[in-house]
């Protein structure tokens, strides 16, 4: 017959609980004492023969928990001109998304100093809805210092230019220096304002063959130093002929490129520097005087049908 004992080496006194039992530890140490390492001898009686086996427990598992990995909010660490840098480069679609994310991201979006508005590239919002937001925008970005505006957009009816209109007012009044406008359109009226602008610094025009009015009042900023028409034609010739050769005493660059409807040209400057121009296809172009004693760089790309009266005068 074998039985087994289990011995402790320790005196835990009477049982608890019993009537006049002394406590021998406060409670919130009972945890603390149990968990010392306790060593306890087993006595396995076999026959006569008492065998004492010393035992240690073994030792509890820690528990192990997962670090999470911290979130680092990367654009809070960025200066705000390089994030408004970053917004600049972003497609107006996505520009769209950013400004509905969140408040913050409104925010940023709506005091960056370049905005780009591209029509032609956002193919999934009706026009309506896009021309409201885009209004919103300009509304709340009144009163903030603007570098630059970008508008490409494929205007078909009297309601989009009354809004692009109001958004070239709303940049000139919040000092614009840079214009780059790129229209799909018959025909266009350029505000006043713009060519009168005091910080306007670099404007280029693209009509994609349609016509280009000018204001009959219209002259030019002293300010203006590069000024780039493309694909144009003017609705009338002998206005734009005076207000070409009057817009050149003041500017350091010109690009006229492939254009019709023009018949002479004079360039009369002291301060340009650089001139590039390119014809369309058998032009109606037959005269082009150039006058610039400051003149360094010059691209001259002439095409037309006929020889008659053709004539080139460089001083």
């Amino acid at each position: 017959m074998h039985s087994i004992y289990v011995q402790a080496n320790m005196d835990v006194g009477p049982p608890l609980g019993l009537p006049g039992s002394p406590i021998p530890r406060e409670v919130e140490e009972i945890e603390e004492y149990i968990n010392e390492e306790v060593e306890i001898n087993i006595i396995e009686e076999v026959g006569e023969n008492l065998i004492e086996v010393p035992v240690t427990p073994p030792p509890r598992k820690k528990r192990t928990t997962i670090a999470r990995p911290k979130f680092t909010d990367r654009i809070n660490e960025l200066l705000m001109h390089i994030v408004h840098h970053i917004i600049s480069f972003l497609p107006t679609e996505d520009f769209l998304k950013l400004s509905l994310s969140s408040k913050r991201f409104r925010d940023l979006c709506i005091s960056s100093p370049s905005l780009s508005f591209d029509g032609m590239s956002v193919g999934v919002l009706p026009s309506i809805y896009l021309l409201n937001y885009l209004d919103r925008i300009m509304s709340l970005h009144k009163n903030t210092e603007t570098y630059s505006l970008r508008v490409y957009w494929g205007i078909q009816s009297f309601e989009e230019k009354y809004r692009i209109c109001s958004w070239l007012h709303k940049a000139i009044s919040c000092n614009v220096k840079v214009l780059d406008l790129k229209f799909w359109v018959e025909d266009f009226a350029i505000p006043v304002d713009v060519f009168c602008s005091k910080s306007l610094r670099s404007l280029k025009l693209n009509f994609s063959g349609g016509k280009l009015k000018l204001p009959s009042n219209s002259g030019i900023s002293t300010k203006l130093q590069s000024l780039l028409l493309k694909h144009f034609v003017p609705e009338n010739k002998q206005h734009f002929e005076e207000w070409i050769s009057l817009a050149c005493k003041s500017l350091n660059s010109l690009d006229l490129v492939y254009f019709a409807g023009v018949d002479n040209i004079r360039i009369n400057s002291s301060s340009l520097k650089q001139l590039n121009i390119y014809t369309a296809c058998n032009v109606d172009l037959c005269f082009l005087e150039v006058s610039a004693a400051m003149l360094k760089d010059m691209d001259l790309y002439w095409t037309f049908g006929h020889t008659n009266n053709i004539s080139f005068a460089d001083y």
